[in-house]
């Protein structure tokens, strides 16, 4: 049986991070510019909370404000180089500025591919359980025509990563 109260712990946290918490949350339910003011305000707080910067830079580019975005995102990498998660994010942020409205790209010049290739090796070596890295390096790699075979390895590993993910399929 579970006892509540005996198989709970609690801890206080600090406001910087209860702010950037709630602000990931609002994000994670579509509100957007709620989250920005959250995130914004934990900012305030711990201009260097990884955590944070990571959601605030998500919330930036849904807003297509991509140098903002990446501004904190790479804020974020300098202060935490092992979050494989805002090495990540930085790759996706970079393959949607080039998107049209409707999720199309027509091309990555080399050197805004190799910056994404970057970070998503990073993010791999981090976390090679992450199928979104693995996924997005195949794709931009699909969109370079670049190294075709590479890219469907890493859909195969995607999709033996999240099996139950269609997109990989």
């Amino acid at each position: 049986p579970f006892i509540f109260d005996e198989q709970i712990k609690i801890s206080s946290i600090a406001e910087a991070e209860a702010k950037a918490v709630l602000g990931d949350l609002l994000l994670r339910t579509g509100r957007i510019d709620a989250a920005a003011a959250q995130l914004e305000e934990a900012l305030k707080l711990d201009e260097n909370s990884a955590f944070a910067n990571i959601a605030l830079g998500v919330v930036r580019m849904r807003q297509k404000n991509f140098a903002d975005a990446k501004k904190h995102l790479e804020k974020a990498i300098k202060s935490d180089e092992k979050n494989y998660l805002a090495h990540y994010q930085l790759a996706y942020v970079l393959s949607r500025e080039e998107m049209s409205e409707f999720g199309f790209v027509s091309g990555y010049d080399f050197q805004k591919a190799e910056k994404m290739r970057e970070a998503l090796r990073k993010a791999i070596a981090l976390n090679p359980n992450f199928a979104q890295s693995y996924n997005l390096y195949a794709f931009v790699n699909i969109v370079r025509n670049e190294d075709i075979e590479q890219a469907a390895e890493y859909m195969k590993k995607a999709a033996a990563l999240a099996p139950g993910n269609q997109w990989y399929q």
